[in-house]
Protein backbone atom coordinates (compact mmCIF):
# COMPACT_ATOMS: atom_id res chain seq x y z
CA UNK A 1 0.00 0.00 0.00
CA UNK A 2 2.97 2.02 0.42
CA UNK A 3 4.66 1.77 -2.63
CA UNK A 4 1.17 2.93 -4.71
CA UNK A 5 1.14 5.87 -2.75
CA UNK A 6 4.60 6.60 -3.69
CA UNK A 7 4.01 6.27 -6.99
CA UNK A 8 2.22 9.25 -6.53
CA UNK A 9 4.49 11.45 -5.56
CA UNK A 10 4.51 15.05 -7.39
CA UNK A 11 7.84 16.99 -7.79
CA UNK A 12 9.44 18.97 -5.26
CA UNK A 13 8.25 22.14 -6.75
CA UNK A 14 4.94 21.49 -6.94
CA UNK A 15 4.89 20.72 -3.14
CA UNK A 16 6.35 24.57 -2.37
CA UNK A 17 3.79 26.04 -4.91
CA UNK A 18 1.06 24.71 -2.60
CA UNK A 19 1.63 22.70 0.32
CA UNK A 20 -1.92 21.82 0.63
CA UNK A 21 -0.72 18.63 -2.35
CA UNK A 22 1.46 17.08 0.61
CA UNK A 23 0.36 13.37 0.42
CA UNK A 24 -2.22 12.68 2.84
CA UNK A 25 -1.00 9.54 4.05
CA UNK A 26 1.94 9.49 6.28
CA UNK A 27 4.49 7.66 4.93
CA UNK A 28 4.55 9.61 1.63
CA UNK A 29 4.38 12.51 3.86
CA UNK A 30 7.49 11.79 5.55
CA UNK A 31 8.64 10.92 2.29
CA UNK A 32 8.59 14.08 0.85
CA UNK A 33 10.01 15.94 3.33
CA UNK A 34 13.23 13.21 3.69
CA UNK A 35 13.68 14.20 -0.16
CA UNK A 36 13.31 17.72 0.00
CA UNK A 37 15.52 17.74 3.35
CA UNK A 38 18.72 16.09 1.51
CA UNK A 39 18.06 18.00 -1.64
CA UNK A 40 18.83 21.18 0.51
CA UNK A 41 21.88 18.72 2.20
CA UNK A 42 23.34 18.33 -1.20
CA UNK A 43 22.48 21.87 -2.53
CA UNK A 44 20.24 20.37 -5.25
CA UNK A 45 17.30 22.09 -4.23
CA UNK A 46 15.35 23.76 -6.93
CA UNK A 47 16.01 27.32 -7.33
CA UNK A 48 12.63 29.51 -6.51
CA UNK A 49 11.98 32.79 -4.94
CA UNK A 50 13.06 32.95 -1.25
CA UNK A 51 9.26 34.19 -0.16
CA UNK A 52 8.29 30.96 -1.82
CA UNK A 53 10.51 28.91 0.66
CA UNK A 54 8.93 31.26 3.70
CA UNK A 55 5.35 30.45 2.59
CA UNK A 56 6.11 26.94 1.94
CA UNK A 57 8.04 26.67 5.31
CA UNK A 58 5.55 28.76 7.19
CA UNK A 59 2.69 26.50 6.25
CA UNK A 60 3.64 23.28 6.72
CA UNK A 61 3.13 21.87 10.34
CA UNK A 62 5.91 22.78 12.94
CA UNK A 63 7.03 19.41 13.57
CA UNK A 64 7.74 18.99 9.32
CA UNK A 65 9.55 22.45 9.43
CA UNK A 66 11.80 21.76 12.41
CA UNK A 67 12.64 18.20 10.37
CA UNK A 68 13.53 20.61 7.12
CA UNK A 69 15.61 22.76 9.26
CA UNK A 70 17.50 20.70 11.79
CA UNK A 71 21.61 20.77 11.17
CA UNK A 72 20.52 22.57 7.51
CA UNK A 73 20.51 26.34 9.00
CA UNK A 74 23.19 27.66 6.71
CA UNK A 75 21.93 26.26 3.44
CA UNK A 76 18.10 27.23 4.29
CA UNK A 77 19.64 30.41 4.62
CA UNK A 78 21.69 30.43 1.41
CA UNK A 79 18.48 29.77 -0.28
CA UNK A 80 16.43 32.70 1.33
CA UNK A 81 14.28 30.88 4.53
CA UNK A 82 15.83 33.31 7.51
CA UNK A 83 12.21 34.45 7.62
CA UNK A 84 9.97 30.84 8.72
CA UNK A 85 13.84 30.14 10.33
CA UNK A 86 13.38 33.61 12.86
CA UNK A 87 9.18 32.71 13.18
CA UNK A 88 10.37 28.90 13.99
CA UNK A 89 12.94 30.28 16.73
CA UNK A 90 10.23 32.56 18.07
CA UNK A 91 7.87 29.53 18.64
CA UNK A 92 10.23 26.98 19.99
CA UNK A 93 11.17 29.81 22.14
CA UNK A 94 8.62 31.98 22.77
CA UNK A 95 11.39 34.56 21.90
CA UNK A 96 9.64 38.15 21.43
CA UNK A 97 11.38 40.89 19.10
CA UNK A 98 12.82 44.06 21.42
CA UNK A 99 12.99 47.36 20.48
CA UNK A 100 15.26 50.10 21.27
CA UNK A 101 14.16 53.42 22.17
Amino acid sequence: MAEESLEELLPVEQYLDDPDVLPANNTARWFVIHRMRTLVERREFPSCHHSKINEFLIRIPSEMRMALLIDLVEPWGELGAAEAMFQSLQQVTGLTVATCG
